[in-house]
């Protein structure tokens, strides 16, 4: 399963460019088939390499897939290496072109459609199979698509692509049950599976196809070969997707601003003889440093509306004015006692004290750390949209994937296998499944 997981893509692939400089065509058509072939080995090896050690493995083993046709050619047609392509018709001579081109386009911009490359090795491996001495036996390259989903068309088309497979299918069955099929060209079948005879759970799980085969080969020289049949059967395994991709689990993180709210009572002692006499009230330097300030709006409420917001403790011929007008600043405010005098035994006039306590309403700003987890499901054919608050911070998205296993996904790090397209917002997040094709 790990390894099924590990090569998980979807149609297309694009892998890095390899080769800094495109190589020449190679197709000369007096050239002998050996000198041909050996040309295209050579390329087709060092895409194999190179496509190794990028990681891209799908090219790599369908590149691997036409070198495996060319090397068996010429191991077992050794007696057809010396044959020059210009007495091949120009229909055959034309698939050599097309590899040709193809591997070019590879070594010049490094991109190539995986389904291209299977395609070409049919081709090849059927120009091949009806050069003179050839083995004409037909044979099953490959299928697409190889991954089924629990939603779509009633019919899923499953195209088999080898060389001369075309006319060779004699039965397709499913589960024990016969399926329509048509022949497309020479090397290709269209088999019609109908999605309701799947049974999609939520696990992801294998089923067959099971092809009969006809293998005779006739030959025009040997007459007892003109009829008869040589069926074998083949299996083409198919993979059944569960119901659901997975799971998406969301953390968003928001920091919200939040005032603290705090109390503090500050004796004002004052003197003075028959005036009106100030007192600076002001934070203490503690209060500054963590970052408390006058909550104004607080004071200048209780002021508006007669609160007892500071008390008078004592002296004598005094009394409390109250707050300055047009004092009040984040650091404080000033307070004001108005003075008396007494007389003493001489009718000397004589200052007082006065002491009020006065209550300081402060206040200190702080961010408020939140979290909040949204959980939904994710489907092959439905996009999922998560809104973000406008005062998150950072988020954290976990998928939990049909096989079991968690994947951590973010801005910079993709989801496995490309199996999700993201998209990043401010206000949202925006992930698009992206059904696989092939494992």
């Amino acid at each position: 399963m790990r390894i099924l997981f590990a090569i998980l893509i979807a149609f297309t692939i694009s892998m890095s460019p390899i080769i800094s400089k495109p190589a020449h065509a190679v197709v000369v058509e007096t050239a002998a088939a050996k000198h041909v072939l050996k040309s295209l080995s050579e390329r087709i090896q060092k895409v194999i390499s190179e496509a190794e050690a990028a990681g891209n493995r799908l090219i790599a083993n369908a590149a691997r897939r036409l070198l495996d046709v060319i090397n068996a050619w010429e191991k077992s047609n050794t007696n057809l290496i010396n044959h020059a392509f210009d007495k091949i018709e120009n229909e055959r001579a034309q698939i050599l072109r097309d590899i040709d081109k193809t591997l070019s386009r590879i070594e010049k911009s490094g991109e190539v459609a995986f389904y291209e490359l299977n395609l070409l090795s049919v081709q090849i491996a059927s120009m091949l199979k009806d050069m003179p001495g050839a083995n004409h036996e037909p044979q099953v390259f490959y299928h697409q698509p190889r991954a089924l989903l629990p939603v779509g068309e009633e019919i899923i088309p499953i195209m088999v692509f080898g060389p001369h497979i075309g006319g060779a299918v004699r039965t397709v069955t499913h589960d024990g049950k016969a399926l329509e099929f048509d022949k497309v060209n020479n090397n290709r079948v269209l088999v019609k599976l109908p999605r309701t005879k799947l049974s999609f759970k939520e696990k992801s799980q294998y089923t067959k196809l099971i092809f009969t085969i006809d293998k005779h080969v006739s030959s025009f020289w040997n007459p007892f070969s003109w009829w008869g049949e040589k069926l074998v059967e083949r299996e083409l395994s198919l993979w059944i997707l569960p119901q659901k991709l997975g799971t998406v689990n969301l953390q968003i993180n928001t920091e919200t601003e939040v005032w603290d709210k705090m109390r503090r009572v500050v004796r004002v002692h004052t003197s003075g003889r028959d005036q009106a006499v100030n007192f600076p009230v002001t934070l203490s330097d503690g209060d500054k440093t963590l970052g408390w300030v006058l909550d104004i709006v607080t004071l200048q409420s209780w002021i508006d509306n007669g609160t007892n917001w500071f008390v008078y403790r004592g002296g004598y011929a005094s009394r409390p004015n109250g707050l300055v007008r047009n004092t009040m600043t984040d650091q404080g405010f000033t307070f004001q006692n108005q003075h008396g005098h007494r007389r003493q035994w001489n009718n000397h006039r004589r200052g007082t004290d006065a002491h009020v306590d006065v209550t300081v309403p402060m206040m200190k700003k702080r961010l408020k750390k939140s979290s909040q987890r949204k959980e939904k499901n994710m489907n092959w054919s439905k996009d999922l949209v998560f809104k973000l608050p406008s005062n998150t911070s950072s988020y954290e998205i976990a998928l939990n994937l049909f096989n079991g296993r968690e994947y951590k996904l973010s801005s910079k790090v993709a989801a496995p296998y490309k199996l999700i397209s993201s998209t990043y917002g401010k206000d949202q997040i925006h992930l698009r499944p992206i059904p696989p094709r092939d494992f």
